[in-house]
């Protein structure tokens, strides 16, 4: 089970990608199919498989969210933001006057430039699966000067402020709740208007405690947001 875990997490196994059956599984590793079938189970309850039935169903991988979590340990264990599969489309880069919110997370005044960098997340089939937008100090531009461009950072933003600035990724916020998709969420996402969405918004941490990164996001329905601690 470990295994199927790291491997879905880091990517090898897609969704969509179909994991062996409970048979195939018990016969494969050796187990009985009563801990087979637990195997799945517990992948399933975890939310990183969904069972379905019918001459293409059985086990496939499910469609997840990555948390900003997620994002500062695939930039740390791979050195790209991404985990194999997803890709980003940047649709805007530049200084913008601070939205209230975002200058309270960054510690500026409103009105005050900073950076802002938006996106759209696809899946390997091409389908959008979020859209988001990254806040950065203005002060970045000058250190960071690929932020105001309009292009892919393969590092990601943080990534990319640690490598420049020397600043060591320290943690994470994030918040979540659930709405109805905007006309702008609409058309970004590719789907009606009023569709349920989960929006997000995210803080990363350097080491000392300032945040590198603010950030908003919005993502369809039917992905799990997966969040593990030990205790």
């Amino acid at each position: 089970m470990t295994t199927y875990r790291e491997k879905i997490d880091a990517g090898e196994l897609k969704p969509g990608d179909h994991l062996p059956s409970v048979r195939e599984l018990a016969a494969g590793s050796g187990i009985s199919h009563a801990t087979a079938a637990k195997v799945i189970g517990v992948l399933k309850a975890e939310g990183y498989v969904i069972t379905s039935t019918g001459a293409t169903g059985g086990t496939v991988v499910a469609a997840r969210a990555q948390t900003p979590a997620d994002y500062v340990r695939t930039i740390q264990s791979t050195g790209k933001i991404y985990s194999r599969g997803n890709y980003a489309r940047i649709i805007s880069a530049g200084l913008v006057p601070a939205p209230e919110v975002a200058a309270a997370a960054l510690g500026v005044e409103p009105g005050e430039p900073i950076v802002a960098r938006s996106r759209v997340t696809y899946s390997s089939e091409d389908v959008p699966l979020s859209a988001s937008v990254s806040y950065l100090a203005g002060s970045l531009a000058e250190s960071c000067p690929k932020l105001l461009v309009a292009e892919r950072i393969l590092n990601g933003t943080p990534g990319y402020v640690a490598e420049q600035t020397g600043r060591q990724l320290g943690g994470t916020k994030e918040q979540v709740t659930a709405d109805a998709a905007t006309a702008a969420q609409s058309a970004d996402l590719a789907i009606p208007a009023g569709s349920p969405v989960m929006l997000g918004r995210n803080w990363i941490y350097d080491t000392s405690g300032e945040v590198i990164e603010y950030g908003e996001s919005c993502s369809v329905p039917g992905r799990w947001l997966t969040y593990q601690t030990r205790l």
